[in-house]
């Protein structure tokens, strides 16, 4: 079950997505001037919301954007815990937390099209 202080901040990230741009992965990854253009709900809190924080589900779509030879490898034990910042023992995330993992280990020779189809296959999964 998500935490009322998550559902809040989603709800509100479409309305302060001109004050909070990194409120949107595909915002954050083309560092757009303007964000007039960004889909409403951002896709981050999309699919934040279908998975529900949960860290497996987080853990193999930070794997599927994983350079080579990691790329949709299951990432070590452990590993998503210290990407996202939580407690070892933690199945979920905030939403804040997915958000600050992704600004921090975005690479920036990922196009805004390889974010989008690896977001987009995780959206249908």
């Amino acid at each position: 079950m998500m935490s009322s202080s998550t559902a809040k901040f989603l709800r509100s990230t479409s309305l302060g997505l001109r004050t909070r741009r990194r409120s949107c992965l595909l915002c954050l990854a083309t560092s757009r001037a303007s964000i007039d253009t960004c889909p409403s709900p951002p896709p981050s809190s999309a699919y934040f919301l279908q998975v529900g924080g949960s860290v497996d589900k987080i853990s193999a779509f930070f794997s599927d954007l994983a350079p080579a030879p990691q790329k949709g490898e299951p990432m070590p034990e452990g590993m998503i815990h210290a990407l996202l910042r939580i407690e070892q023992s933690a199945k979920t995330c905030s939403a804040q937390d997915f958000l600050d993992c992704f600004e921090r280990n975005l690479d920036l020779s990922d196009t805004v099209t390889e974010i989008k189809t690896v977001l987009d296959k995780h959206m249908a999964a």
